[in-house]
């Protein structure tokens, strides 16, 4: 006898097979995608990822760390596996202000999050995105970066480095946007800074944070909209050379305390891809909630669960992911609310644009009456 709740499934997979027996829309892109990693799984891809600044694999470490988990002494967080958190489709860096004792055997007042690809995966030249949350605070320090394959500093690519509070330039609420280029003890710096970052973009909303590196410049994107181009005018000094991406949360070291109000708090990144170079369009796809470029039934149990997920998660306090191709109806949230609109896509033509999503048709209403009663069961557990 086949279980109440897996026949709920086989009638929903069933009525969808009727609506949408081909796929109902593909991405299609000029430029080619060379890395993703789209962080809707519950654990961390260890072929993608490593945590902390150590290399298991080969014994590398990343140059100038003064520990496994700790870079420098400027962040007074040590990184912990449990600050690295995966759920409701994204990854979470975390900060959190806790007593803890690094494997230095030295006390830290904080913890923070990071993972880097070293030696998993780099590249030179091309154009990496991702949809991130960042947190805010005087003492925040969150940073998507890229360091040299080689095991040498620099060059380096701050594509976005955040400071609550930069003292050496005397401001608040500013974006970093730099390159280091030679190496130590010669390393030199070209740096930019978007003042007000928080004030004008609302850090803790989602963005499209996009870094375009060629052989004659660089540019800084966010949202779509250009904020900075960085020429080539160091000539042979210009990165060219594989390197590989770092992502991580972090806290200043300051003589002034961090704020307590301030934790625990999340770079949070929706997803992280990599083209070989700018492509012609970097819309995300709505329902493609599998991320295979399709949205058709394997779609359908995914965007099920995930919907489990956020309410098992937000019952835990979590601070809930808005998932890009789950948040069809352009609400700002991923919840129950894009039931219909995810039922709509296969009640009519399929549409990259979340204001451009068609209304839900009779048959679709009728898949969203049985996704309901398949997840209820389970939301209330």
């Amino acid at each position: 006898m086949i279980p109440h709740t897996s026949r709920q499934a086989l009638w929903i997979t069933a009525l969808f097979a009727v609506v949408c027996v081909q796929p109902c829309f593909v991405s299609a892109q000029s430029a080619s995608l060379i890395f993703e990693d789209n962080f809707n799984t519950t654990t961390l891809d260890t072929t993608k990822w490593t945590i902390g600044y150590h290399d298991p694999d080969t014994g590398d470490v990343v140059p100038g760390a003064r520990d496994q988990f700790l870079l420098n002494d400027s962040y007074a967080g040590y990184i912990t596996e449990e600050d690295v958190q995966l759920h409701s489709g994204a990854l979470h860096l975390l900060n959190q202000e806790r007593r803890y004792r690094g494997d230095n055997h030295k006390w830290y007042d904080y913890t923070s999050g990071q993972v880097m690809s070293l030696h998993k995966f780099h590249f030179n030249k091309g154009y990496v995105e991702w949809r991130a949350q960042f947190p805010t605070g005087d003492s925040m320090w969150p940073a998507l970066w890229l360091i040299s394959e080689e095991l040498h500093w620099g060059p380096e690519w701050d594509a976005f480095e955040y400071f609550g509070v930069r003292d050496d330039i005397s401001a608040e609420d500013v974006m970093g946007m730099h390159l280091a280029y030679d190496q130590w003890p010669n390393v030199k710096w070209q740096g930019h800074w978007e003042y007000d970052f928080n004030a004008t973009h609302d850090n803790e909303a989602w963005h499209v944070y996009g870094f375009e590196w060629t052989a004659t410049e660089a540019n800084w994107y966010v949202d779509g909209q250009l904020l900075h181009t960085l020429p080539n005018t160091i000539g042979s000094f210009w990165p060219n050379e594989e390197m590989y991406i770092v992502m991580n949360n972090g806290i200043l070291s300051s003589e002034t305390p961090a704020d307590p109000a301030d934790f625990p708090n999340s770079l949070t990144i929706d997803y992280v891809r990599v083209w070989d170079s700018l492509p012609d369009s970097v819309d995300f796809i709505l329902g493609d909630m599998t991320g295979d470029g399709l949205v058709n039934l394997a779609d359908v149990p995914a965007f099920i669960q995930a919907l489990v997920d956020r309410a098992a998660y937000d019952a835990q306090g979590y601070v809930t992911n808005t998932d890009a191709a789950g948040d069809i109806d352009s609400s700002g949230t991923f919840d129950l609310g894009d039931t219909g609109a995810f039922s709509g896509l296969f009640g009519g033509p399929a549409s990259a644009s979340a204001s451009a999503a068609p209304e839900p048709t009779a048959l679709s209403l009728a898949i969203l009456l049985l996704m309901g009663i398949a997840i209820r069961p389970r939301w209330r557990g």
